[in-house]
């Protein structure tokens, strides 16, 4: 009965490596990124994971919009794919700023880091919340401040240097780069210094986050408050017989 569009213009990637590095913590990034992309936004996603892809179960023909919430750990293949689409016109976003760092199967992702996010992986920091940079403020309108998430152990958040082709886009408190994007290709990286969603507190109240989202879906021309995200479950109808034991 629910209209499912049968494409999805966004991935949101799953490394089964990264997942495991942290040790199966809990899935916040992922849960957030369901709740602004689809019950906030609207717009139709789907999880596609690392080894499916290299396996052919599924493809990343036709995405304009991925996001990488957890990628520390990935197959050198796997991120030149990524590459590969941004190359071709896609929208890659980084929301962890310890991305691609090793390949479990062949060794350090150093070279592949640097192609994609143009820098090595920075110190840690303190971050409770980032300000939009000019361009920012330019492109995300109406967005006065993106609040931190912070997980149990903290905000994971670093300071990078940035490469001299990025534009700024989002700084922390002090003024130093908090969001940035490169352009590569027909396409676009967005690099995140700072990991957002440690937890999924702002599932309620977005402040803002799904804003950011909505302007990244109209950019890439995806559309969004699709009908499948906007229905009720009727207080009756489509009951079942139901049994207890001896009966």
């Amino acid at each position: 009965a629910l209209d499912i569009p049968k494409t999805a213009g966004i991935n949101v990637i799953f490394s089964d490596d990264s997942r495991n590095a942290v040790n199966d913590d809990m899935m916040h990034s992922f849960y957030m990124l369901h709740v602004l992309l689809g019950e906030r936004v609207g717009a139709w996603f789907r999880f596609t994971g690392e080894n499916h892809v290299r396996k052919g179960l599924q493809s990343m023909d036709e995405v304009k919009l991925i996001i990488a919430p957890q990628l520390g750990y990935v197959s050198k293949t796997f991120a030149e794919t990524l590459l590969e689409q941004v190359k071709q016109g896609a929208t890659l976003v980084m929301l962890d700023p310890d991305a691609l760092v090793w390949d479990i199967e062949t060794g350090s992702l150093a070279a592949h880091r640097l192609a994609i996010m143009g820098c090595p992986p920075g110190k840690p920091r303190d971050a409770s919340h980032i300000l939009p940079a000019p361009a920012g403020a330019a492109r995300f309108k109406g967005i006065d401040r993106l609040i931190i998430q912070h997980s149990k152990t903290g905000a994971i958040a670093r300071t990078l240097d940035v490469p001299g082709d990025a534009r700024i886009l989002f700084t922390y408190e002090d003024g130093a780069p908090a969001v940035y994007s490169r352009r590569i290709g027909e396409g676009e990286i967005i690099c995140f210094c700072v990991m957002p969603f440690g937890n999924s507190e702002l599932a309620v109240n977005p402040n803002g986050w799904d804003a950011f989202f909505a302007t990244l879906c109209d950019e890439s021309v995806i559309q969004r408050n699709l009908p499948i995200w906007d229905f009720l479950i009727p207080a009756k109808g489509g009951e079942v017989a139901t049994y207890t034991a001896g009966n």
